[in-house]
């Protein structure tokens, strides 16, 4: 059971830590597999403002990366989001390359379990994240074929929801995923 925190005060002091790559790596390394809900979105916070502030190409993406799989056990929404904000901010600077097949397995693993969580918000991040990675012509360099393959059942199985109808990001896949007839 999960001690009473102040999480606003959490995450004001994880920004404060987070706000150079020192702190964020601090952070990351510390708390980020702590398996405490409160912890690891705290955690996300300030890395998903790096990804958008710094410039830092290989350390960013490689804390962001860290992150992704030190914290591959969350169900958290929030944190989901909130790493998917960090890898549109990378993504948005040029800065996300996945040139590792371990990064590109540690993307494509974070992509596929947002995809099966149950929140459709959750959803719609990564579809927002996927679209653009569509658009840059970077979604099919970063996944491999096993990946790209899970996803596209998943991307089925979600646009044959009701839920689904209200993803307008699943138009911008096309070329990646064609709606099966």
């Amino acid at each position: 059971m999960e001690a009473e925190v102040d999480e606003y005060a959490l995450n004001t002091e994880a920004i404060r830590i987070g706000s150079d790559l020192d702190g964020l790596r601090a952070l990351v390394e510390r708390f980020a597999g702590s398996g405490n809900r409160l912890l690891v979105r705290a955690v996300a916070f300030p890395l998903a403002h790096a990804a958008w502030e710094l410039d830092e190409r290989d350390e960013l993406e490689g804390l962001v990366l860290r992150f992704l799989e030190e914290a591959g056990s969350t169900d958290d929404a929030g944190t989901l989001i909130t790493a998917a904000n960090a890898l549109q901010g990378l993504r948005a600077k040029g800065l996300l390359t996945a040139r590792t097949r371990h990064a590109r397995s540690v993307i494509g693993a974070f992509l596929i379990r947002c995809l099966e969580h149950n929140a459709p918000t959750v959803h719609a991040a990564i579809l927002e994240l996927m679209g653009h990675l569509q658009a840059d012509g970077r979604l099919e360099q970063i996944l491999s074929p096993e990946v790209a393959a899970a996803l596209r059942a998943r991307l089925d199985q979600l646009a044959a929801q009701e839920t689904a109808q209200g993803y307008n990001c699943l138009s911008a896949l096309q070329g990646f995923w064609p709606p099966s007839d």
